[in-house]
């Protein structure tokens, strides 16, 4: 199931990179694995009840800094999913990595842009938008090997 998942995240990863938009129905087929893995493979109506509280408080806080502008939409609602497949105990792990990650491919970003994406350089702003996708899926695929 992973694997699929870390599929379908490189996906997203191109097309945030691209059009700094995470397609809405790739974080469906997401929740549409996690539903199958939970209720046809796992069986584990509790571990699903756990991991759906937690998706709860990451979407809410997801959108609470989207509402103040820190991230897209699509970030919160990516990072949330995630949640139905990482193990409770690597949770903050995965977190923690996704903004690791994301500061990192960020900062390289804000310099490849800097020095070629503008022709004149009194035009770079430090408000452009970063695409987060890439450092969840680095994260993702880091937490997935090392559990």
């Amino acid at each position: 199931m992973s694997i699929i998942v870390a599929i379908i995240l490189f996906y997203i990863s191109i097309k945030d990179i691209q059009e700094y938009k995470i397609p809405n129905w790739c974080v469906f087929i997401i929740i549409l694995i996690a539903l199958y893995k939970y209720f046809f493979i796992k069986n584990d109506l509790n571990e699903f009840l756990i991991h759906l509280f937690i998706f709860i408080i990451v979407i809410f806080i997801g959108f609470l800094m989207f509402s103040i502008n820190i991230w897209g939409a699509g970030d919160a609602k990516l990072i949330s999913v995630l949640v139905f497949f990482v193990d409770l105990h690597s949770l903050l792990l995965f977190f923690m990595y996704a903004f690791i990650f994301s500061l990192f491919l960020g900062i390289i970003y804000g310099i490849f842009n800097y020095y070629f994406g503008k022709k004149n350089k009194n035009e770079f702003s430090l408000k452009r938008k970063i695409p987060f996708a890439p450092g969840i899926f680095l994260s993702f695929v880091f937490v997935q090997l090392v559990s």
